[in-house]
């Protein structure tokens, strides 16, 4: 396993209790979604989700819907 995880740029941070969540909830989804609104500064726009992440509106849609059930973005 690496000994060291290298970012190849600039660093995106979240706080541990939303990584905690985001680990428990067992969701890549959500996570995948919490990171691109992390790295768009918390900007959320369905379509530039669909269109950057390839998803379906429902898919977006239940991503977005599990982070606000784990308190990560406004419902």
């Amino acid at each position: 396993m690496a000994q060291n995880v290298l970012s190849p740029g600039g660093v995106i941070a979240m706080t541990t209790a939303a990584a905690d969540r985001l680990l428990t909830a067992k969701d890549g989804d959500a996570a995948l979604l919490y990171l691109h609104l992390l790295r768009r500064g918390g900007s959320f726009s369905a379509d530039e989700v669909r269109k950057v992440l390839g998803w379906t509106a429902d898919r977006v849609r239940t991503a977005y819907t599990a982070l606000g059930n784990l308190s990560l973005v406004d419902k």
